[in-house]
């Protein structure tokens, strides 16, 4: 065995648990917008690529590759407890350095991320979404210089309603680093229960 060999690391990836979401067209104008502020250097604003569209359901982190086949497991028996459903986009917010389009309230998609939550604990993951869970889909990230106008967005489109999600998958997602923004590769796709 080469010293290669034996000094080599365990290779570890980033992972999330996601809704896919593929709605640009509904976010146009507003997307518009946010444009207009991109085309101002000084905004340095960054809008999410249409394949990065997503809803977080569990934040998992680093983990060995090796752990994939455990959390492959858990999401399969998560999906049979749980049915497709159909999720309301309206709002807008703003969290730290990001803007994000908003899901109405909704009780089946709170229970599957409490759900998740549980399940991976099992695995030393810790628990977030028992108290409170926001949904919402970041359409872009900006620089400190950029919040006022930002500000202005969000009063703009507080109450804009944008249209329907249809549920029906739960997408394990990886998520690379790099300069010039975050990708978000899809690992696995798995059915909720219910769907045709």
């Amino acid at each position: 065995m080469s010293r290669a060999e034996k000094t080599e690391k365990p290779r570890k990836v980033r992972v999330f648990v996601g809704l896919r979401c593929s709605m640009h067209q509904p976010f146009k104008q507003l997307l518009t917008d946010l444009e207009q502020l991109a085309n101002d250097k000084q905004n340095q604003l960054r809008l999410a690529p249409p394949q990065n569209l997503h809803v977080t359901l569990k934040f998992i982190g680093s983990v060995l590759e090796s752990e994939l086949g455990s959390i492959d497991s858990i999401l399969k028996q998560c999906c049979a407890r749980h049915q497709a459903m159909q999720l309301h986009c309206e709002g807008v917010g703003i969290f730290k350095n990001s803007i994000w389009t908003g899901i109405r309230a909704d009780e089946a998609l709170t229970a599957m991320a409490v759900d998740l939550d549980t399940a991976f604990s099992s695995l030393g993951i810790s628990e977030e979404n028992k108290l409170s869970y926001t949904p919402h889909m970041t359409v872009a990230r900006f620089s400190n210089e950029a919040k006022t106008k930002i500000g202005s967005l969000k009063e703009k489109y507080a109450g804009q309603k944008w249209g329907e999600i249809q549920a029906k998958k739960l997408y394990l997602y990886r998520s690379d680093t790099l300069p010039e923004g975050a990708r978000y590769v899809i690992l696995s796709a798995y059915e909720l229960a219910g769907t045709d």
